[in-house]
């Protein structure tokens, strides 16, 4: 399976992606599959554009994704969104994948932080952004495509431990 980036003519199968998503896990993302159903392609262009979209592609299938995005006010900032694998490939450390991809992209940035939300009632995916070294940073919302689910924020710091003196 190769894991590569989305270049802007491919904004129409991130559109499909970003549907599937919605439909699989509709309680997971901040939208509804109605919102986005009914949005131009175009609407991805920041995504790419602004951003960073890494796709898992397997037999000409897209199979899961992660976006990132530098902070606009603050570029040692980075925020991690619509992270998602397909059912039928989880298991695989497709997500592991593509959550390295992210947090390298932040690196290669100069970012020194990665932040993401993620539904409190997603263990899987909990499991996933802990092992990877995120901890909860204490905020937490209502879910904005499903409010009485609740957000919690994590982050991870992209700064290296100083070598000790010898």
């Amino acid at each position: 399976m190769l894991l590569r980036q989305v270049g802007i003519n491919e904004l129409e199968r991130l559109k499909d992606l970003r549907l599937r998503a919605l439909l699989d896990s509709p309680g997971a993302f901040g939208s509804t599959y109605e919102l986005e159903v009914v949005r131009s392609p175009l609407c991805w262009r920041p995504w790419v554009d602004e951003g960073c979209v890494f796709v898992v592609e397997g037999d000409d299938r897209w199979l899961g994704l992660v976006a990132v995005f530098l902070d606009g006010e603050d570029h040692s900032i980075c925020h991690l969104a619509s992270m998602w694998t397909d059912p039928g490939s989880r298991g695989l450390g497709l997500g592991r994948r593509l959550l390295e991809s992210g947090i390298e992209w932040a690196r290669d940035r100069g970012a020194t932080v990665v932040r993401l939300g993620v539904v409190e009632d997603n263990a899987t995916a909990l499991r996933l952004y802990r092992g990877a070294g995120f901890e909860p940073t204490g905020a937490r919302e209502p879910l904005h495509s499903e409010p009485s689910k609740t957000v919690i924020y994590m982050e991870r710091s992209l700064r290296r431990s100083p070598n000790p003196i010898c």
